[in-house]
């Protein structure tokens, strides 16, 4: 491909028809009826690149169209059918669109262990806070990441990974076989959505199961875990993730490829500048190694309208720990998400953890609404270190432990909720000044227990089943 900016260019009628070779999914309208990725170059008439097998079936005809919207500031490339072999990485710039057709395949081989990144794996003069390449969209195909069985802890096998940028969206695609990382990797992301795709398959190490790696890993910018750009600590903020589902896959080439621990959220970093403005809603997440959903070190988090079956655990929102620093949180919102049978033996459908007890940090401004929650071990639903804690109206049914539980919260107030068939209703430890009303305990050996702990000063009434 000699001039990739010139050789590739197609009339508007000639990249539709091409596109529809794909069979349904990808709309004309969604193709090129809309176009995200153009504001901020300026460009006019925007340059489209299409890049069709004949030209080879490795990612060299594709890097070439990238590296072309580059030049020209930006653009709009189009992988047509077929499956593409990349033995390395993809690099995408600023202000560009990759869209993949329903029948685009893109196979990691060789050595390679990520698909795309905006920019070059470990340069860290690739931008700082969120001034790397960003006004990017990626949608579209099957991103089949083939990742081999792990041998210890530090290796893995990527999908996309995207650093210090502003203004992401990755959307309608599969991403397969992963390996011990991620699916959809965002670090130091600014307004950056994550939208109707899928994610089957994952293997790992023990290790990671129990660190709950993400799917759609949300992580900052810290030294030794930035793929790209400067490790100043920037956060995630301003994050959608929304309409996914996260399940299990198969067993291809001898290798078995089970659920992603967690579909959404973090585990690691911090650098005392937590994510902000982060909504996780409308998923479908089955068959999960761990929570399925985990906010971590979070402000002003909604999780709804998420359905949940048959994972280890529901959803936790906890405090972060940086290097011995823990971090507490503010502003949550779990709200009308169902979770049937979490299969942890001591995990919880909804689990809010503000902090330890020594750490003196809390979760701020907790609220836990409309959610039905199913045969939970430990706990339906737990909040641990989070004064002030709303808990109203939900369901929480079969937990072989407590249907409700407050521990160290003072002040929490659970009310209007309804609790069956669980050996203990509703539980205070170390929670006083907290307001149990109106709440329905059915079916429980201890409907309420006040006493496991210091709980003084509770005012409890109108509750059925005391």
């Amino acid at each position: 491909m000699s001039d990739a900016r010139s050789s590739t260019r197609l009339s508007r009628r000639n990249l539709l028809d091409r596109v529809a070779v794909g069979g349904a999914g990808l709309a004309a309208a969604t193709v090129l009826g809309s176009r995200p990725a153009e504001a901020a170059s300026g460009m006019e008439p925007w340059n489209v690149h299409y890049v069709d097998i004949a030209s080879g079936n490795t990612q060299a005809p594709i890097q070439a169209a990238l590296d072309a919207a580059k030049a020209g500031g930006g653009g709009h490339v189009v992988v047509g059918p077929g499956t593409w072999n990349l033995s390395t990485y993809l690099r995408i710039g600023a202000n560009t669109r990759l869209t993949l057709t329903p029948a685009t395949v893109f196979r990691r081989t060789g050595s390679a262990r990520f698909m795309l990144v905006n920019g070059t794996w470990g340069d860290s003069s690739g931008g700082s806070g969120y001034s790397g390449p960003g006004n990017i969209v990626i949608e579209g195909g099957r991103w089949d990441v083939a990742g081999p069985q792990p041998s210890d802890d530090g290796e893995g096998w990527m999908g996309i990974s995207i650093w210090h940028a502003a203004d992401v969206v990755v959307r309608d695609l599969q991403v397969l076989n992963v390996s011990n990382w991620h699916a959809v990797e965002f670090g130091a992301v600014r307004n950056g959505t994550v939208e109707n795709c899928r994610f089957n398959g994952w293997t790992g190490t023990s290790n990671r199961v129990s660190w709950g790696v993400e799917a759609i890993q949300l992580d900052w910018a810290r030294q030794g875990g930035t793929v790209m750009g400067a490790a100043d600590g920037t956060p995630c903020c301003d994050i959608t993730i929304r309409d996914n589902h996260c399940g299990a896959g198969t067993t291809v080439n001898g290798v078995a490829y089970g659920g992603f621990p967690t579909l959404a959220g973090s585990h690691g970093g911090g650098f005392q500048w937590p994510h902000q403005r982060v909504e996780i809603s409308g998923n479908t997440v089955h068959d999960s190694a761990w929570f399925a959903i985990h906010p971590y070190g979070t402000n002003q988090a909604v999780v709804t309208n998420n359905s949940i079956n048959n994972c280890f655990g529901g959803i936790r929102a906890s405090y972060a720990n940086d290097q011995g620093t823990v971090m507490g949180f503010e502003d949550l919102v779990v709200g009308n998400n169902i979770i049937r049978k979490p299969s942890g033996p001591e995990d919880r459908g909804i689990d809010v953890m503000g902090g330890n007890a020594t750490s003196g940090t809390t979760a701020a401004r907790v609220t836990i609404t409309g959610n039905v929650v199913n045969g939970a071990a430990a706990a339906g639903i737990r909040v641990r270190y989070a004064p002030d804690a709303v808990i109203d109206g939900n369901t929480v049914s079969g937990s072989t432990g407590r249907g409700i539980l407050a521990e160290y919260s003072a002040g929490t107030v659970i009310t209007g909720n309804v609790v069956r068939d669980c050996p203990t209703g509703v539980a205070l430890t170390g929670s006083p000044d907290s307001l149990v009303n109106g709440n329905s305990l059915l079916g429980t050996g201890t409907a309420l227990s006040l006493n496991e702990a210091d709980s003084a000063d509770c005012v409890v009434s109108a509750n059925q089943g005391v």
